[in-house]
């Protein structure tokens, strides 16, 4: 009976250690990443802006290169871009 109220003791300690460490540390954090690119923002701009380019930067397209990538049917800026999905789903 005493192992037990031993080990109820220190986990309670532990749990109670671990209240007061959150206590005094941040609540908020930020990630910032930068890159650099070597072309005017117009054109990047351009590229970036095309759903069908997406692909070619996204970080789960890079991870999973057998990945099922969602076909758009249309063209960008126009009304009626519409992926393959939504088509197929009616």
């Amino acid at each position: 009976m005493n192992i037990l109220i031993i080990i109820l003791l220190v986990l309670a300690g532990i749990i109670a250690l671990l209240l007061i460490i959150a206590l005094f540390t941040k609540k908020e954090y930020g990630v910032e990443r930068e890159i650099a690119i070597d072309k005017p923002k117009k054109i990047v701009f351009d590229y970036l802006k095309l759903l069908k380019n997406q692909d070619n930067y996204s970080n789960w397209a890079t991870m999973d290169p057998d990945m099922n990538m969602e076909k758009m049917l249309g063209d960008d800026f126009t009304t009626g871009l519409r992926n393959l999905k939504s088509i197929l789903e009616k």
